[in-house]
């Protein structure tokens, strides 16, 4: 026996007293039948359906939503017939077989011919299948598949049945089915015959007025079933019939209106029209079908041939102005495209045309950037040579003071190209300094232009009315700008002329700005070229000799508007010019970036003249003994004329040693002492930065001092050469003095230092500043020093082996740094320590000190300690006390 409950099952064996239940999900269950091979079926509401097999409780099979022709867990209810398949109810009104020799599922009858309910139950009586709703009960015909309806047209008084309310009696071939108002009794009988009778149409009706019943409409052809509809008609409605007037509700029809219905639309007997809105114009074809009372549907088809007329709008002669319109557009869409298209293709041969130009442009500034560094060199041999004829004849010729004007004013034009070609790059920054910059601004006016005016009896002047010392302003761009426009203006003004510079300070409540004036009495611009003198590489026309270059007021307006400011100019032919200037110069202007340097005060040109000539002649007269000992100078320049050149004005004074490249250097290095590198930075197959920082990388190496010369002077050029480790940093070209006046700096400041550290007492290295390699070097040397201080028989070759170098190696490096031998030091050394044992201990003996510092013998203590320290041990042990 099998037990449904509403969440699981149950079978009692009748030879037992127990039951055993069946491990299925819980869930609500709709129904249980058993086929003829003893197999039980159970149906859920969303489980699906749980077949367990005959014999073999344990062996369950589960049919749901993945099973083919099933596709769903919902089961309303299922039995068995007598030939094994399985009858399925399932929601959605749908009627599915299991065909238990086939071993699938099919889809039985269209649950269209079902009505509308819900299925609640499928009972197997007498060779039929019955399907109960809640309203309704259809007998089928599993082989004819015929449905026959039983409603309350047939006596079924209950209008409303209950789920599992039936029983079927096989004797008597009855089946009872309750409801709310009793019981109904149902006895299978044949099914009423097929009348095959064809649907009529009753009725249509255009825009809800019948044609049929207007005898004066000829839209509807009886004969033919041709329906001819206007324009107009847009609202329409066909009415039809399969004359069964006993029992119409068990009539089922299926309407289709070719080119508008893809599928055939059921609807019940209830509903006998079919209704259509605004048709478009065109042939169509309305097919309507009906069933038999045993829901057979028929095979005879009715067919309403339908044609509607195109408006104007739709008609031939409108496709036609529509033809011509469209034509008419796309011509001119054509022809506005091929105007645009033309018009992109001018735009981007000028865009193309432009970027050749910019690109000539470019090839042209790197020309004259690489020419410029080119005759960076050339000027440095000059400049060079002036400086040594000036030197051997001791005298100051007036010829040489102009030759040095030409190549200031020649260095000063190819720093032009250079600084142009710095802000095409975008490699332009601010530094802005504090300082005074009406008195810098009058400073350069009076130092460079005056005795130009006096040469062409111009009439210059520089008014102002403040002095203010306050001002934030880049030295450098205000020096070029100015020159550039002064030039110009002495350049174009003739002689007998007048040009003023006025200068005046505005002060707004947030900033201050400096305006300045630069009028002329010169040839003037024309009015038609004023635009254009701010353009690369343009002369203007009214010059009467070509000789700018085209890039000064270019770099000038690209200056002024790097700094912030702007100009403007006025100008009037054969009467003058005046270019107007406005700079801010209050610190609220720029950004922290720019303010790095703003601590730094800027002085006027003759102040730092003294200034720096005062500093040569102390490192000058400072250095004079390092001319008694020459040092030995190596020098790396790739020109072999600027090689000769400074290698033979330096031989006067050093021990000058050449190398064409860097890599050539090295290999000198290697087999020579050094003391000075003199390094230009551009170089083939090794270059000085390169260079650089091999040496300051190597401990045998890095204590020699390096300078670099560059024909490059951009920040990040500097940054480039003190970041490679270089001790000092001149550009080309160069003054030979200012050379030989850092080199002898270099010397006076290491002996300075060597000179210190013998003599102190203090073991203390780092407030001699050494670079961090040769720290690290002297603190090892003195820390194995240390380490073998009362072993007196401690020497230069042990100590050597300690550092790990050549005997020759170690010497060169020590008598570099400190000015000591080896053995000098490990004596300097020990003597220290004597010092320190002796503050110490004031009541030691100097036997003792002697012995604990590795003095064999304390009279040779003694005399070492007095030449070292110029008193003997217990006169410095006294003196302390």
């Amino acid at each position: 026996m099998w037990i449904a409950t509403t969440y699981g099952v149950i079978k009692k064996p009748f030879n037992r007293d127990t039951f055993e239940s069946i491990r299925i999900p819980p869930d609500h269950i709709n129904g249980i039948t058993q086929d003829t091979q003893g197999n039980i079926w159970i149906g859920t509401r969303n489980n699906g359906i749980y077949k367990i097999h005959s014999g073999k409780s344990a062996e369950i099979t589960r049919f749901g939503k993945h099973t083919k022709n099933l596709g769903t867990n919902n089961i309303e209810a299922l039995d068995a017939d007598d030939d094994g398949n399985i009858w399925v109810g399932i929601k959605g009104n749908r009627l599915v077989s299991y065909n238990n020799s086939q071993k699938e599922f099919q889809e039985f009858i269209n649950p269209f011919l079902l009505s509308n309910s819900q299925i609640l139950d499928v009972i197997y009586h007498d060779r039929h299948v019955w399907v109960s709703t809640p309203q309704k009960i259809f007998r089928i015909n599993p082989s004819s598949k015929s449905v026959f309806e039983y409603s309350e047209e047939d006596g079924l008084k209950i209008n409303m049945l209950v789920k599992g309310a039936y029983f079927a009696n096989k004797k008597t071939r009855e089946i009872y089915f309750g409801g709310n108002k009793g019981i109904f009794v149902l006895k299978a009988s044949p099914a009423p015959p097929a009348d095959g009778r064809k649907v009529v149409i009753s009725d249509i009706k255009i825009n809800n007025k019948s044609v049929i019943s207007d005898e004066t409409d000829r839209a509807y052809d009886f004969k033919a079933l041709r329906l001819t509809l206007n324009p107009d008609d847009q609202n329409l409605e066909i009415d039809f019939s399969a004359l069964e007037y006993l029992h119409p509700q068990k009539i089922r029809y299926a309407y289709k209106l070719e080119g508008i219905d893809k599928d055939w639309i059921y609807v019940p007997g209830d509903r006998t029209f079919a209704t259509y809105n605004n048709l478009s114009k065109g042939n169509y074809k309305f097919l309507i079908k009906a069933t038999d009372l045993s829901k057979k549907w028929s095979n005879e088809i009715t067919e309403l041939t339908i044609y509607k007329k195109p408006a104007f709008y739709e008609s031939n002669l409108a496709y036609l102005i529509y033809a011509l319109v469209i034509a008419s557009l796309t011509y001119y869409i054509i022809q506005f495209l091929l105007y645009r298209l033309k018009l992109r293709s001018d735009l981007k041969i000028a865009k193309i045309e432009k970027e050749k130009t910019d690109e000539l442009v470019q090839i042209k500034l790197k020309y004259f950037t690489n020419i410029s560094h080119d005759l960076l060199t050339p000027l440095t041999i000059i400049s060079c040579l002036i400086d040594d004829i000036e030197i051997t004849n001791k005298k100051l010729l007036p010829q040489f003071k102009k030759m040095r004007s030409n190549l200031n004013r020649l260095k000063r034009l190819l720093q032009q190209i250079l600084d142009f070609r710095k802000v095409e790059s975008g490699n332009m920054n601010l530094k802005v300094s504090k300082g005074n910059i009406v008195r810098f601004i009058a400073e350069i006016c009076t130092t460079y232009f005056s005795p130009l005016a006096k040469k062409k009896n111009i009439d210059f002047k520089v008014s102002h009315q403040h002095t203010d010392s306050n001002a934030y302003f880049d030295a450098d761009k205000i020096d070029k700008i100015l020159f550039n426009l002064l030039s110009n203006a002495f350049k174009y003004t003739p002689d007998g002329g007048s040009i003023n510079v006025d200068l005046h300070i505005n002060k707004s409540t947030d900033h201050s700005y400096l305006h300045i004036q630069i009028r002329d009495t010169g040839i003037g611009i024309s009015p038609e070229e004023i635009d254009k003198i701010f353009i690369q590489f343009y002369n203007h026309k009214s010059a009467h000799k070509n000789e700018s270059n085209g890039i000064g007021l270019a770099l000038t307006k690209d200056l002024i508007e790097i700094h912030y400011g702007s100009i403007t100019v006025q100008s009037e032919l054969n009467k003058g010019t005046c270019f107007t200037i406005q700079i801010p110069i209050d610190r609220g202007s720029y950004s922290e970036t720019e303010l790095k340097n703003a601590n730094e005060i800027i002085f006027d040109e003759q102040q730092v003249s003294l200034e720096t000539q005062k500093l040569e002649n102390d490192i000058i007269s400072e250095s004079q003994l390092g001319h008694a000992e020459r040092l030995n100078l190596l020098l790396v320049e790739d020109n072999e004329d600027l090689l000769d050149t400074v290698k033979n004005i330096l031989s006067k004074n050093y021990q000058v040693i050449a190398a064409s490249n860097g890599k050539k250097a090295l290999e000198l290095i290697k087999d020579n002492e050094i003391d000075i590198i003199v390094s230009d930075v551009m170089m083939p197959e090794l270059d000085g930065l390169e260079l650089c920082r091999m040496l300051k990388s190597n401990v045998e190496s890095s204590h020699i001092s390096v300078i670099l010369l560059t024909a490059k002077n951009s920040v990040n050029d500097r940054i480039d050469c003190y970041n490679a480790g270089a001790d000092a940093y001149i550009s080309k070209p160069f003054d030979l003095k200012v050379l030989e006046a850092r080199i002898n700096n270099f010397v006076a400041h290491k002996r300075k230092k060597q000179i210190s550290f013998k003599t102190s007492a203090e073991i203390n290295i780092s407030k001699f500043d050494y670079p961090t390699l040769d720290k690290q070097f002297i603190d090892n040397a003195i820390k194995i020093i240390e380490e073998h201080l009362t072993d007196s028989d401690f020497e230069v070759v042990s100590f050597a082996d300690k550092l790990n170098m050549s005997k020759s190696t170690l010497y060169r490096k020590i008598k570099i740094l400190l000015g000591l031998s080896p053995s000098e030091l490990i004596k300097n050394i020990r003597l220290k320590h004597a010092c320190q044992i002796m503050e110490k201990d004031k009541s030691i003996s100097m036997t003792a000190v002697a012995f604990a510092t590795g003095f064999s013998d304390p009279g040779y203590f003694a005399t070492c300690f007095k030449a070292e320290f110029g008193v003997t041990p217990s006169e410095y042990q006294k003196r302390d006390s």
